[in-house]
């Protein structure tokens, strides 16, 4: 999305809105990257890539508790008299 042989490369040189958002959206791993190479202008690769991992694995299991309480609301409940 960002390199230069990308045939989008040319609209995000000016319109940011997008990258700024997907680094902004992922500046918690960086920054624990970060503190655990103890350099705030590089962190640990290694790390930044696990904590990107695991925030997305926590963001995708909140999303789909959302989304499993929104289907257990429309569901009818199950009795047993019917």
């Amino acid at each position: 999305m960002f390199g230069e042989t990308s045939p989008a490369s040319e609209y995000f040189l000016w319109h940011v809105g997008l990258p700024n958002a997907w680094r902004g959206m992922n500046i918690v791993p960086g920054m624990i990257s970060a503190i655990a190479d103890k350099n705030i202008h590089g962190g640990n690769e290694f790390v930044f890539y696990v904590a990107f991992v695991i925030q997305w694995l926590l963001v995708g299991v909140v999303f789909s508790f959302v989304l499993l309480l929104f289907r257990m609301k429309r569901e009818k409940p199950t009795t047993i008299l019917s």
